[in-house]
């Protein structure tokens, strides 16, 4: 993850087109920055519960796996709409 951060700050994300409007760039914004904070918290929580052996920490764990799992379903959704609605039925390209 922390390379593909890098990566992602050193050389951008593809702009969205002309076409996209401003609520699905920031749903993309804020799920992307939503799925990289969750995959950098689940590790670091799952370390510390195991190390610990702390229950609240293991909730914890599980809770961020429920999360990531929310986000994830956003994000398909996200690019079914934009895939399939928006390129094929509106913009017919």
């Amino acid at each position: 993850m922390a390379i593909r951060v890098f990566l992602r700050i050193k050389f951008g994300v593809p702009a969205p087109t002309e076409k996209t409007n401003d609520p699905l760039k920031f749903l993309s914004t804020f799920v992307h920055l939503g799925i990289y904070l969750v995959l950098f918290a689940i590790p670091i929580s799952g370390l510390l519960a195991f190390s610990t052996i702390n229950v609240d920490l293991g909730i914890a764990l599980k809770i961020l796996v429920y999360i990531l799992y929310f986000f994830l379903k956003i994000h398909l959704l996200e690019v079914a709409i934009i895939k399939f609605f928006l390129e094929i039925i509106l913009w017919k390209g």
